[in-house]
């Protein structure tokens, strides 16, 4: 390595001078490319405590994004937090704007996103930066910037031993290919395109649960508020081991009636699943092996595949004897993020699940994998997972407690309509994924080749029309 090009990144690390970002860094500068700093304004983050998790609040009007709220093209909103008014005033200036682009720059470093009009007002953590663009568009930019190109070179900008980083100096110095106008605009309409189609998925998925709510008779379902509820030491304690007055709200006893007596019967969990498994903590991961599924990767009753990581076989081997997944099998987180699930496909059969997952298999013929995954994220399932379970600042539930959660019997004609809103939701965003796919891909043959050979790939995979 010749000085000059020490001189110029600062930078000693054997890793920053890998022959593939050398024979980008040169491909780059050798078309028409620019720096990132050019052509954005950064914003970080407010630091230390300037909010924190005990702020979070009910009111659903003042988003919280967080890091881990950052994903690769996309602002997950599935597990959206929010702030007080008071505390969105005071963090002002780190308010967002429709077309900001937001990147991790702590932990999982380089997932860039942009910000939509359904997504404000919000502030955003630490743990992002923000560009705001000028001279190029910015769903190009996004779009660049998750090609494999732009993340290669975002990771190189990686600083730090223990929790690796990245620093505003080195972005702003990272290779931008400058896209002619036309194929802009073309890569820009693909993801415009995606957003109407994930609309129309969320929509869908909305009628799902809409429906499940309807026909278990709890549409417009609002317990009765009280302050007290006296129960005795026989009927509390004794039964079931709690003492927290969480666990005896009258809301919890109000929802309990509500359940048993539904026309068409009901079970508990005990019994409709006849084996339940928890999931194998592992902490290390590698770039191939075996597929681990954590909390983070179920997506709208699905397993979003983008985000699972992969194990060593080897030390995946003893977990897979006891917890092996089979097609129909329902998944529901046990700690952290509580009511999260999904139904596994064939494709996952050979996965191992994470500690902070449980896997249940339905041996009772009533009742469809998927209305029990949607019940376990609709107020029925998620109250009685709330009223099981326990822990502070890291909620969990346990198995017993799983099992006692009452779950009604709908005709199956209604669970089968439903399974359909879901799958059908999910065809959606499955072909909303490939259409990023394929515009992340166009941009890269455009930097491999010509830009006339990247509009051939849209114009191939349907994304122009």
């Amino acid at each position: 390595m010749i000085l000059s090009q020490l001189e110029y990144s600062g930078r000693l690390d054997s890793e920053y001078y890998r022959p593939e970002c050398l024979k980008l860094e040169h491909l780059l500068r050798g078309r028409n490319s620019t720096k990132l700093g050019c052509i954005a304004d950064f914003l970080i983050g407010p630091f230390g405590s300037a909010f924190t998790v005990d702020n979070y609040t009910a009111d659903r009007t003042y988003r919280y994004i967080r890091g881990k709220d950052v994903k690769p093209m996309r602002l997950m909103d599935d597990d959206n937090v929010y702030m007080p008014v008071a505390d969105f005033d005071r963090l002002s200036k780190y308010a967002l704007r429709k077309g900001d682009i937001l990147i991790s720059v702590v932990g999982t470093t380089g997932n860039a996103a942009i910000v939509k009009s359904d997504d404000l007002p919000a502030v955003f953590s630490c743990k992002s930066t923000v560009t705001r663009v000028r001279g190029v568009d910015a769903h190009y930019l996004l779009t660049y910037l998750n090609t494999k190109f732009g993340q290669l070179l975002l990771r190189r900008k990686e600083r730090g031993a223990v929790q690796m980083g990245l620093n505003l100096d080195d972005l702003k110095t990272l290779d931008v290919y400058d896209a002619g106008s036309d194929f802009q605009e073309a890569v820009a309409g693909v993801y415009k395109k995606t957003v109407s189609i994930e609309k129309s998925s969320k929509r869908i998925f909305a009628e799902a649960e809409l429906l499940l709510l309807d026909i278990l008779g709890l549409k417009k379902y609002a317990p009765e508020w009280q302050s007290v509820n006296i129960k005795s030491f026989k009927n509390s304690f004794v039964s079931t081991g709690r003492l927290d007055a969480e666990h005896y709200q009258p809301k919890y006893d109000q929802l309990h009636q509500a359940l048993i007596e539904y026309p068409g019967g009901t079970t508990t969990v005990g019994e409709l699943a006849g084996d339940i498994a928890n999931g194998a903590e592992v902490r290390e991961y590698q770039e191939t092996g075996t597929p681990y599924l954590r909390v983070g990767d179920l997506k709208f009753l699905d397993i979003e595949g983008s985000s699972v990581v992969n194990i060593d076989p080897v030390s995946a081997a003893s977990g897979l004897e006891k917890i092996g997944l089979q097609t129909g099998d329902v998944l529901l987180s046990r700690s952290g993020s509580l009511a999260v699930s999904a139904v596994v496909e064939s494709a996952w059969e050979k996965a191992l699940i994470s500690s902070h997952l449980i896997r249940l298999r339905i041996v009772d013929a009533r009742l469809d994998p998927y209305f029990l995954a949607l019940f376990f994220m609709t107020l029925p399932g998620k109250m009685q997972i709330q009223k099981w379970s326990n822990g502070g600042v890291q909620p969990e539930i346990s198995q017993p407690a799983v099992k006692a959660i009452v779950v009604p019997i709908p005709p199956m004609a209604v669970q089968l309509k439903i399974r359909d809103l879901i799958l059908t939701a999910r065809q959606l965003r499955t072909h909303s994924t490939s259409l990023l796919n394929a515009a992340k891909r166009a941009v890269e043959i455009a930097i491999e080749q010509n830009e006339a050979a990247g509009m051939a790939c849209l114009t191939l995979e349907g994304a122009t029309t």
